[in-house]
């Protein structure tokens, strides 16, 4: 397992394989904890922030060419594309589910707020995120760094 930040939003990313070409399936998971703190992003907007605008989905109409996806294209001169792979409403906010009810951001160790995640992760989606092929990415997005206890490396 592989966890990385990227960017403002905190990432964290299970990477399965070292291919770093091809198209490779993404699921965000958007992280309520149990005092409801969570990014202001919708899912739709997370969506589009990380796949860009999708034609047909609710995420066509939000401008965002400079994106998650665009930018791996780009780097990788074509070669890598990260698609949305399921999500709670496809046409909605393609790729993204929502877990709630995790314990508390601020007062727990990274190791249980990761493991919780993942934990409700796994429920949601019914398969072990750790041993699935479903998604070649699974990206955990919570609310903030609180004293340093997300940086996982």
């Amino acid at each position: 397992m592989h966890l990385s930040i990227i960017g403002m939003i905190l990432l964290v990313i299970l990477v399965r394989g070292e291919s770093r070409s091809g198209t490779k399936k993404v699921l965000i998971v958007k992280v309520i904890d149990k005092n409801d703190l969570q990014r202001p992003e919708s899912p739709t907007q997370m969506s589009a922030d990380v796949f860009g605008p999708i034609p047909g989905t609710a995420t066509a109409s939000i401008i965002d060419n400079v994106n998650m996806a665009s930018q791996f294209r780009a780097c990788s001169f074509n070669k890598l594309n990260m698609i949305p792979h399921g999500g709670d409403n496809y046409n909605n906010a393609p790729g993204v589910i929502t877990i709630t009810g995790v314990v508390s951001l601020e007062s727990n160790s990274r190791n249980a707020i990761r493991n919780d995640c993942i934990s409700k992760a796994n429920a949601k989606t019914g398969v072990n995120l750790a041993s699935t092929n479903e998604w070649d990415h699974v990206i955990f997005v919570l609310q903030k760094c609180y004293v340093g206890k997300y940086v996982f490396v």
